[in-house]
């Protein structure tokens, strides 16, 4: 409120930034003895002062009146994009994307990843600034089977947390087992003698049964024999 024994001429304002930035900002005259201004805080955290300064028509200047008010952030950041997509499906030991794109008025702080295993097991990984908003990390899916849920937490640099998003997916095992480097000791004998059948057989998940069909001449199988680890990859 601005009074004046015979007529006030002007009302402003200079708003000192927490930078050390001056804006001035007139006040309109909006009501009897009324002077006010919208003014819109910039994405800047800190203190603002400010002073009045009103002057009439005589040129009598008055800037005695001061005061000051905090610009605050209390928003947290905003996830969305998540991946991977819930309930997709991928091959144990499948390299994937794990990542989210945060915005936030201010400055992401650190986004990271809670992964819980279909075991239980728990794993952070920290997600990193890729291009624009995405924050992402490569994850190699472990052998074993199940449902992954993942968990998503970003903090700004105001510490405002969002940690509201998550996603899942499936660990699955679609992958035959590789056979290789097939052998017969001997390879020629007589009947009554024993042979020593061996492969090298991987797989991506954990192997279960491994049995050998012995053919005669004629593709008919004699014979199913078990096998038995005898290796790394042996068998």
């Amino acid at each position: 409120n601005v009074t004046d024994s015979t007529a006030v001429d002007s009302v402003y304002t200079n708003i000192t930034y927490p930078n050390g930035s001056v804006v001035p900002t007139d006040l309109a005259n909006v009501g009897p003895f009324r002077y006010n201004a919208s003014f819109a805080i910039p994405i800047l955290v800190g203190r603002y002062n400010y002073t009045i300064f009103a002057n009439d028509s005589s040129g009598n200047l008055n800037a005695t009146e001061k005061g000051f008010f905090s610009g605050v952030d209390l928003t947290a950041p905003v996830l969305i994009s998540l991946a991977p997509a819930a309930a997709s499906s991928w091959n144990l030991g499948e390299i994937i994307e794990v990542a989210a794109n945060v915005t936030d008025g201010i400055g992401v702080g650190y986004v990271v990843a809670n992964i819980t295993y279909p075991n239980g097991t728990r794993t952070e990984v920290p997600l990193v600034n890729a291009v624009g908003s995405r924050y992402n990390a490569s994850f190699a899916v472990p052998l074993l089977g199940g449902l992954y849920y993942i968990s998503f937490a970003a903090n700004d640099t105001s510490g405002n947390s969002n940690v509201s998003s998550q996603t899942n997916f499936s660990g699955t095992d679609t992958m035959s087992p590789n056979v290789s480097a097939l052998s017969s000791v001997p390879i020629i004998g007589n009947l009554s003698q024993s042979f020593n059948l061996s492969a090298n057989v991987t797989d991506n998940g954990a192997l279960s049964v491994i049995r050998f069909n012995v053919s005669n001449r004629s593709g008919v199988v004699t014979a199913t024999l078990q096998a038995s680890l005898s290796g790394p990859g042996r068998d």
